[in-house]
């Protein structure tokens, strides 16, 4: 190998190993970097979470609360039916008593009117 070539041959590793060097370097830049916004993203996602998580349990609280009313409205609304249901029953028994011969209505206790009337269209008809 001549010295000219010997030389050549040097300047092309060097030249080489600084653009290693370089790209080393921008490597190591470009990983800081992808590490904070990294961990910028995690801090998000974890603020995230947290917030719904205390969302979803305010949620959790009031619809118990509101499934609570709701079911002393059922309970009361039941107890007031019942008792409504009593009073009715009693005053109808009141009156039974009051009144001997009181029997309910029952449906259809009219008489029909009969068909056999005697009297026809032709015996209205004048001549």
């Amino acid at each position: 190998m001549t010295p000219e070539e010997f030389n050549r041959t040097m300047e092309f590793i060097l030249q080489s190993q600084a653009r290693l060097a370089a790209a080393q370097e921008q490597d190591r830049e470009d990983r800081v970097h992808f590490d904070r916004r990294f961990a910028a993203l995690l801090d998000i996602q974890v603020r995230l979470l947290e917030s719904q998580t205390r969302r979803r349990n305010d949620y959790q609280k009031k619809n118990r609360a509101a499934q609570a009313r709701h079911d002393e409205g059922q309970r009361l609304a039941q107890k007031r039916h019942e008792e409504l249901h009593a009073e009715f029953l009693h005053s109808c028994r009141k009156r039974e008593i009051r009144k001997p011969g009181f029997r309910p209505m029952r449906r259809n206790t009219m008489k029909k009117p009969s068909h056999g009337s005697g009297i026809s269209l032709r015996d209205s008809q004048t001549d």
